[in-house]
């Protein structure tokens, strides 16, 4: 019977979790640390992109202008949740821009307040 060395069960969890494409990658790695009797635990990894900060994780605020346009209506808040189907809290949430709306739910204040979703929302312009 083989034994299972901590090589091969290593080499069983990320054919698992990566499937077979990253274990051929690990299976090169190995025969190199093998050749060199080094353990892949005691190789550091270095990510290529470490200590880089992308703008791209930072999401652009939306800003609106849902409470405006509602007490030009004069409604109220539970009345506008009513007319789009969300809770008053979720209608707060969006007039105090702690909470974006989904497409569609943007897509239905426009629908209410009779305008263009630009004419409701906008991006918030990055420094």
């Amino acid at each position: 019977m083989e034994s299972v060395t901590p090589e091969r069960s290593i080499l069983a969890g990320c054919i698992q979790k990566h499937g077979p494409t990253s274990s051929l990658h690990f299976v090169q790695m190995l025969r190199i640390s093998s050749a060199q009797k080094e353990s892949l635990l005691d190789i550091a990894s270095i990510h290529p992109y470490a200590g880089l900060e992308s703008s791209l994780d930072m999401e652009p605020a939306v800003l609106n202008h849902v409470k405006e346009l509602r007490a030009a209506q004069g409604w109220t808040q539970e009345q506008l949740a009513h007319a789009t189907g969300v809770s008053r809290q979720s209608i707060n949430s969006i007039e105090r821009n702690r909470y974006t709306p989904s497409l569609p739910l943007a897509l239905t204040f426009a629908r209410i307040f009779g305008c263009s979703t630009d004419d409701i929302f906008q991006l918030e312009k990055q420094a």
